[in-house]
């Protein structure tokens, strides 16, 4: 119980001590101070949730917060923010115009996943409509997970294949 409280103690010093500078760092980074205070507070915990503090925790506490913040960068860089109001995929206004494109495009969808192989096929539904893992599908179906990725990765390419090819089509 005494190591416990030891280690509270040490924890409140490393926080005191690194807080400011931390969080300076973070914001030089992200240049936001809600983005900065979220890494920092995921940095402490990261160090909270430790068995042992490092002996050097100062570079520690800076890679990991760095390491979070390219996590964050990634993860935001794929997703594309689309405003609900200017969306007119989210109108309520469904103009005729929008029904015949969206029944078009998942004709279309339909139409290339058949063309792919079953296990292509299977893989990439499990993998994009059920939000299966690599390794669940793995499990599944019996194939291991490097197998699995090769086959998801595939399919994506041949199913942009094939939309790049009916883009051609309609456009000349």
């Amino acid at each position: 119980m005494s190591a416990n409280i030891y280690s509270k103690q040490q924890f409140k010093s490393i926080y005191e001590e690194s807080y400011a500078s931390l969080q300076r760092y973070l914001f030089r980074l992200t240049r936001n101070h809600e983005e900065a205070a979220d890494l920092l507070q995921e940095t402490f915990l990261r160090l909270y949730e430790q068995d042992t503090y490092p002996t050097s925790y100062k570079t520690w506490l800076y890679r990991t917060g760095y390491r979070l913040f390219v996590d964050q960068w990634r993860r935001n860089k794929r997703i594309q923010w689309v405003s609900y109001e200017n969306s007119p995929i989210f109108s309520n206004d469904i103009t005729p115009e929008l029904s015949y494109i969206h029944d078009e495009t998942k004709s279309q969808l339909e139409r290339n996943l058949n063309q792919l192989t079953t296990k292509q096929r299977l893989i990439f539904m499990l993998k994009h409509n059920e939000g299966a893992s690599y390794q669940q599908i793995g499990n599944q179906i019996g194939c291991p997970e490097n197998t699995v990725k090769c086959l998801v990765r595939r399919a994506r390419i041949r199913l942009y294949q094939m939309a790049e090819g009916n883009t051609n089509r309609l456009s000349c």
